[in-house]
């Protein structure tokens, strides 16, 4: 609904610049008598614009009468309070908590100017996602921004090129080809152990896992995605692990920088990589260094794929032989595998070994079933159904992506007119889609929602919540993660196999890390543990 705070700045808008001028002319000021005709007329579009954009829209808005959260600014509306949020959605829940709802939340944008929405329930979250999917685009600014980062593979691209990307790169994440890897994730979990027993040994036991868990995850990547082992668990000077560490630095807050720019910004796309900040400059040098690599790494494969008579399985491969993609559409999908095939799960095993370092009794209750069921198989006898044999290593995964989705908010906006159940929606809406909210929504999971209770997902598929759409960690419909599977199988090797020959513990037990982070999100400065080798 509309606030008295955005009530007030839009009367003054609408009232406030005519005043001035009438006053002005009266008074015979030069600053408005003066003002050449041209500069008159642009500064008339211009308030028209606002007029229509601002005022009118704000007082005929369909959306105006639904609830809205209380602590909106005269200026920014909710803009401070979301920028703020530490993660992005965690407002979300505040106002989830604090505001009666059926579904929709409104909320203030920069200087009132706009209506946007939060999605609560899973009815509406199913109404964006699948049943209007197609009324639904990513913002220009926000995409923008991740195409910078990971070119405009299959998370960037909209409308039919995302439907063309999808159809020809299904095959690859197919269920049979994923659970082929699955002896692949185990090895690579064993060699993730071993590195983490060689860094505690060289460190008095204390490891940062965040940098281990990115290289780990980077090597499966290359492995699965590519075909070739990138070794950076032994090598952690690898040029492309160096480059990826550079983007994601929680250290800095660089990203976040740059991620504000593409917001605020007129142009977005065109402007915010010119502004000359160091952040801007250390993203663009390292993006310049991934696609120079990528484009080598492709050079090779195609090579590899002429002169080699067996069949390679890899994603890659599979997209080179469908024919579908031109060389930089290869390179596109590449950047996206590499970047968001493992940064994704890197922050998931990250918090992972945070929640096992809290709770030990959940840690040595999953390390029984992992050795009971696994301690005396090689890994190329670990296979999907011995993984899927092994019902609490489900939960525990379950539950840390339930409490700490890797991904803690999306947005999306429509380029039509459409619905939300009997709500109509004008083009140019804005919605909130925030798995880190609904995952922990007391009125879908209960009163424990905040709580890491791995046993809630025994014998009940949904985690004891009221509706699937509940868990909302991998979306839904035909924008869902098309590797969710992959990710799952692949953090489960990867806990299983860490479990199985360390021992850890927080080195700051009393201390809950701030989560840091615009892409994924991972412990501000790192995360250490104490790990003993068992």
């Amino acid at each position: 609904m509309t606030t008295p705070q955005g009530t007030a700045f839009m009367s003054m808008l609408a009232i406030g610049p005519p005043a001035i001028a009438i006053a002005g002319f009266l008074a015979n000021w030069s600053i408005i008598t003066k003002v050449p005709l041209a500069v008159t007329t642009i500064c008339g579009l211009i308030y028209a614009w606002l007029l229509y954009r601002g005022v009118y829209q704000y007082f005929t808005s369909p959306l105006r009468n639904l609830p809205t959260p209380k602590g909106a600014t005269f200026w920014m509306g909710h803009a401070i309070e979301s920028i703020k949020a530490v993660p992005p959605g965690n407002v979300e829940i505040k106002w989830m908590n604090e505001v009666p709802n059926d579904g929709l939340i409104v909320f203030h944008g920069y200087f009132h100017m706009y209506y946007n929405l939060a999605v609560t329930t899973p009815e509406t979250i199913m109404e964006v996602l699948n049943t209007h999917a197609a009324d639904w685009i990513k913002p220009p600014e926000g995409a923008g921004f991740l195409e910078r980062l990971i070119g405009r593979g299959l998370v960037v691209a909209e409308g039919s090129e995302h439907r063309e990307q999808r159809k020809n790169v299904t095959p690859a994440f197919s269920g049979r080809v994923i659970k082929d890897l699955v002896p692949l994730f185990w090895s690579k979990g064993v060699s993730l152990a071993r590195a983490v027993i060689r860094e505690a040994s060289t460190n008095d036991s204390v490891v940062e896992i965040t940098e281990v868990a990115s290289r780990a995850t980077l090597d499966i990547i290359g492995s699965a995605g590519l075909g070739k082992d990138f070794a950076t668990l032994e090598n952690a000077d690898h040029e492309l692990a160096q480059s990826y560490s550079l983007i994601m630095d929680t250290k800095r807050g660089g990203l976040i920088k740059v991620f504000l720019l593409h917001q605020i910004l007129p142009f977005s796309g065109w402007l915010a990589p010119k502004i000359p900040i160091e952040a801007n400059a250390r993203i663009h040098k390292a993006t310049a260094n991934l696609r120079r690599i990528t484009k080598g790494l492709l050079a090779e494969k195609r090579q590899d794929l002429e002169e080699k008579s067996v069949e390679q399985k890899d994603i890659i491969a599979t997209l080179m032989r469908s024919g579908k993609f031109t060389d930089d559409g290869l390179t596109n999908q590449l950047l996206t595998i590499l970047a968001a095939g493992h940064e994704t799960t890197a922050a998931a095993l990250t918090w992972a070994s945070y929640l096992l370092g809290k709770h030990i009794d959940v840690q040595d209750r999953l390390r029984e079933e992992c050795r009971a069921t696994c301690g005396r198989l090689d890994a190329d006898e670990i296979t999907a159904e011995v993984i899927d044999s092994m019902p609490y290593l489900e939960a525990v995964c379950n539950e840390v992506l339930r409490l700490y989705p890797p991904v803690t908010a999306t947005s999306r906006r429509n380029i039509r007119d459409t619905r939300i159940g009997d709500q109509l929606i004008p083009k140019g809406s804005n919605v909130v889609l925030s798995p880190w909210a609904i995952n922990r929504a007391s009125s879908m999971w209960g009163p424990d929602a905040a709580e890491f209770h791995p046993d809630r997902w025994l014998g009940d598929k949904n985690g004891g919540a009221t509706s699937p759409f509940a868990f909302l960690t991998f979306l839904f419909g035909p924008r869902s993660c098309i590797g969710m599977s992959f990710a799952k199988y692949e953090l489960k090797c990867l806990v299983a196999t860490l479990l199985m020959h360390t021992d850890l513990r927080l080195k700051k037990p009393d201390e809950t890390p701030i989560t840091s982070g615009i892409i994924t999100i991972k412990p501000k400065g790192g995360l250490e543990l104490v790990v003993t080798a068992i």
